[in-house]
């Protein structure tokens, strides 16, 4: 009556989800291993530039302010050893933390810089890294503290003297040069010199004109770097035109007027110059970088 039972269908053969498992587990799995393990070689080699660095000796010429003084704490802060070059003895600088050593006495508009230098705490130290920060935008003659408009007028063609542009050229373009005269021969092999100069003595960037003192002299100076770095290759010293930007420092008509015209904190300024100090090599010796505010290095115009 009630026959034979319906045969049970034949089971469906198994899948294997291993491999499909194995592949949604490597596609999820791989972009995080890959992410630490970038992460994991950038703090390595971040770990590798500190070491160095806490090894090496900085000499910064013209510290007693703005880019210079920051640039000291900064690089104390990080262990380096530091030499600071002022004119006359300075408390903020002298009260940095760390390995900071002040010398005084230091006047890139002397024709006797190397030998007060010769004479000085400098004598006979192996330098890792020279930057020439010292630098004016009227070279002294006068123009500090008057309004801006009175400031940047002093340097229009109708207004622009002659003392004007020389005073420029003795620190902007001399100094570097008397500098490096000086203490090439300390910089050690694989070492580094980089001299603070500004977008404004660019030739292919002028737009605008005026400041006839600063922006020749800077431009000088972008080609003194240069030919430093022709000759400085053989000794296997590499050499940068470093522009920082539009800083807020007391360079000029003072850091408060300049933060009112947009210039930008001194603070992430110096990050970008220290960017640059660890990024040269001999292989970009010879370029014009702009440090960008700590926010990645850009090529500078000449």
């Amino acid at each position: 009556m009630f026959g034979k039972p319906a045969p049970l269908p034949e089971p469906e053969p198994e899948t294997d989800i291993m491999p499909t498992l194995l592949a949604l587990a490597v596609c999820w799995l791989l972009p995080l291993v890959l992410y630490y393990a970038s992460n994991a070689s950038a703090k390595k080699a971040a770990d590798a530039i500190l070491a160095k660095c806490s090894n090496s000796t900085y000499v910064v010429i013209g510290a007693s302010s703005g880019i210079g003084l920051e640039l000291t704490k900064q690089l104390a802060a990080r262990g380096s050893k530091v030499f600071a070059t002022v004119r006359k003895p300075n408390a903020e600088l002298s009260a940095i933390k760390g390995d900071v050593t002040v010398v005084t006495g230091i006047d890139v508009t002397s024709n006797d810089v190397g030998a007060a230098i010769a004479k000085s705490k400098l004598k006979g130290i192996t330098i890792d890294a020279l930057v020439h920060n010292a630098g004016s935008y009227d070279g002294g003659v006068g123009n500090y503290g008057k309004s801006i408009p009175e400031l940047f007028g002093s340097q229009k063609l109708d207004a622009v003297t002659m003392e004007s542009m020389k005073a420029c050229f003795d620190v902007n373009a001399l100094g570097p040069l008397r500098v490096a005269k000086a203490l090439h021969a300390q910089i050690a092999d694989g070492g580094k010199l980089a001299i603070v100069s500004t977008q404004l003595g660019s030739i292919d960037d002028n737009t605008s004109g005026g400041s006839y003192a600063y922006r020749s002299s800077k431009a000088a100076v972008n080609m003194i770097g240069k030919s430093l770095s022709c000759d400085l290759r053989a000794k296997n010293v590499s050499v940068q035109l470093l522009a920082p930007g539009f800083v807020a420092t007391e360079f000029g008509p003072g850091s408060e007027a300049m933060k009112k015209m947009g210039a930008k904190d001194v603070t992430p300024s110096v990050v970008g110059v220290i960017q640059a100090l660890d990024a040269m090599t001999m292989d970009n010796s010879g370029t014009f970088v702009h440090t960008n505010y700590g926010l990645g290095l850009k090529k500078s115009l000449w």
